[in-house]
């Protein structure tokens, strides 16, 4: 066993006491804090030479193949040959075991009812889909739609979030401009969690020109940060939607022709 091993076992259990206890040689139950969760980990004796490899988990997920899965991802994404991981991997896997069991342990509440009764007809109506954007696991994917109220915007956007996909998105990023026939305009955004996301998304509209249309960007965090890149995507995307959707002009075809706004 590795002095870094024993110096991190030994740190360890004096910030979360009796979170690493050794079954084996090389072998470790890591005690997930304040979670009913257990992860059995395997070190190599080169440690942390080598990546650790996870044996078990057991958690209240009935899926603990898929979870186990989660979390070998989340143990790729911070092992630094070199450097120990575990208190990193240990404070990653936390974040994404508290989400599943916060999903286990909800009650049905009365948004369920709507979503069953809600079909994926309805919640997808009128809206217009980008192609998805995957950078280092996190995906992006926008959509657009025409609207004529700030009212008809926040039902479609609400609308949208009764897809379970789409609820379970770490971010959904939204912002809308209309315009009425007597000249009065209205516009919002909302971030949604995400700082700055919903005023660069309002801030996109204004510079395309874009009336009575709403868009929303949807983010699925894949557990790697991707700093200043994330808003290149969300932008991305969301024009892409725009584009699709003809609310903003593309350039003229070879016959001449052009796309116009709606």
């Amino acid at each position: 066993m590795s002095e870094e091993l024993i110096d991190e076992v030994e740190a360890l259990n004096s910030i979360y006491p009796g979170c690493m206890e050794k079954k084996s040689n090389l072998i470790y139950d890591l005690t997930v804090p304040d979670l009913d969760a257990k992860i059995q980990v395997s070190f190599s004796s080169t440690y942390p030479e080598e990546r650790p490899h996870l044996l078990s988990v057991r958690t209240r997920s009935q899926d603990e193949a898929q979870t186990l899965q989660l979390l070998d991802d989340i143990l790729t994404n911070v092992f630094v040959s070199g450097q120990v991981c575990v208190f990193d991997f240990l404070e990653s896997s936390r974040e994404v075991l508290e989400s599943i069991e916060a999903e286990i342990l909800e009650p049905p509440s009365s948004m369920d009812n709507e979503k069953a009764e809600a079909t994926e007809e309805d919640i997808f109506a009128g809206w217009i889909e980008s192609d998805p954007i995957v950078d280092r696991k996190s995906v992006f994917i926008a959509r657009a739609a025409q609207v004529s109220s700030a009212d008809e915007a926040a039902d479609k956007v609400n609308k949208l979030k009764l897809d379970r996909k789409i609820a379970k998105a770490t971010h959904n990023m939204t912002a809308w401009r209309i315009k009425q026939e007597n000249g009065i305009s209205f516009q919002d955004c909302d971030d949604d969690g995400e700082t700055a996301a919903g005023g660069r998304l309002l801030h996109l509209l204004q510079l395309t020109d874009c009336w009575n249309v709403a868009v929303c960007v949807s983010r699925w965090y894949g557990g790697i940060h991707l700093g200043p890149d994330r808003f290149k995507h969300i932008n991305s995307s969301a024009r892409d939607a725009l584009v699709k959707g003809g609310f903003i002009d593309t350039p003229k075809d070879k016959n001449g022709g052009k796309k116009s706004k709606k």
